[in-house]
């Protein structure tokens, strides 16, 4: 089942997942789901993003600004990167991993896109320090076959596919 999937691969540090399923599959109720999980777990700390339109910048800030909101952000993206890395490979939080759960993934901007690649850089001695989960309608997949987003494609570590119910599962689930 994608959802004891997609958990397995976070605690296991994977860095990039997906998670795919026609409009109505129920995909948004899921990553709800898998939020509320990880912060019941204690080590994980999920970051919902439901606005697909969202700058890398605006994203690394928001990061930011969840995970360490008592201090103040570094002037550039650059060095704002840096402090999150320095901060999260401290000794005082390592072994945190950082949840990274987007909503209608296939409507983000290349450019933000394409960028997800420099969180997945920042590492701690047991993997990736962020689990970034897309989730979208199946021509999210298809973005990834271009030129610009190829890097990106092969730190994929984990796919999943919603569909929808058959007549017998339905009937089960009512």
């Amino acid at each position: 089942d994608a959802l004891a999937e997609l958990e397995g691969a976070i605690h296991q540090r994977e860095g990039l997942m997906l998670l795919t399923g026609l409009s109505g599959t129920g995909k948004s109720s899921l990553l709800e789901e898998l939020a509320r999980r990880l912060m019941r777990g204690g080590k994980t700390t999920p970051i919902v993003f439901t606005n697909p339109l969202i700058t890398f910048s605006k994203l690394v800030h928001t990061v930011h600004d969840r995970l360490f909101p008592e201090q103040q952000p570094a002037a550039n993206i650059e060095e704002l990167l840096a402090q999150i890395n320095k901060e999260l490979t401290s000794s005082r939080t390592r072994g945190w991993t950082i949840a990274i759960l987007v909503d209608e993934a296939q409507h983000l901007p290349t450019d933000t896109l394409a960028q997800l690649g420099r969180l997945l850089k920042m590492k701690s001695g047991d993997g990736n320090v962020f689990q970034i989960i897309l989730v979208g309608q199946p021509d999210l997949t298809a973005r990834f076959d271009t030129r610009r987003l190829d890097h990106l494609a092969k730190l994929i570590r984990c796919k999943c596919e919603v569909t929808s119910l058959d007549d017998e599962e339905t009937r089960s689930y009512i």
